[in-house]
């Protein structure tokens, strides 16, 4: 069963920033699986020069940081990172944070992918949350939630 489908459009503003999807399931299921995708997932070049100059201006002040320490931070590549969390009726059941940009996650009583607790699936309200921990340009991102009985 199919419980979240969705296709996102992510910008600057959404970064620091979660957004929630509750759901409730009526009965149990064998396992749920969350994928993710998302992309960039390295901020165009084009915008990083200016996000990484206004930040050498405001954090690396030059009667502090050297002219060489400043210069080579303006060559640093900024990624955008996204990441997954559960819970079901307000508990924590896992979360992975980690860079991959295209992820499927498992959950499972008898097995469940890094992160997140064995859980049996079962009825009751559940939050899948998205996490933009950095997202500095636009992103596509794309996220379903499914339950299912093998």
């Amino acid at each position: 069963m199919l419980i979240i489908d969705k296709d996102l459009k992510l910008n600057k503003k959404d970064n620091l920033s979660h957004r929630r999807f509750p759901f409730t399931l009526d009965h149990s299921f064998d396992k749920l699986i969350i994928k993710l995708s998302y992309a960039p997932r390295f901020v165009p070049s084009d915008e990083k020069e200016n996000i990484l100059a206004e930040a050498v201006e405001k954090y690396l002040q030059d009667d502090i940081y050297s002219n060489e320490d400043r210069t080579s931070t303006l060559d640093a590549n900024i990624e955008n990172f996204i990441t997954t969390s559960l819970f079901y009726e307000r508990e924590f059941v896992g979360a992975y944070h980690n860079k991959i940009d295209d992820q499927e996650i498992m959950i499972s009583h008898e097995f469940s992918s890094r992160g997140y607790k064995k859980f049996a699936i079962k009825p009751g309200a559940y939050e899948f949350v998205l996490s933009m921990h950095s997202c500095n340009s636009n992103v596509d991102a794309k996220i379903s939630v499914e339950a299912i009985n093998d």
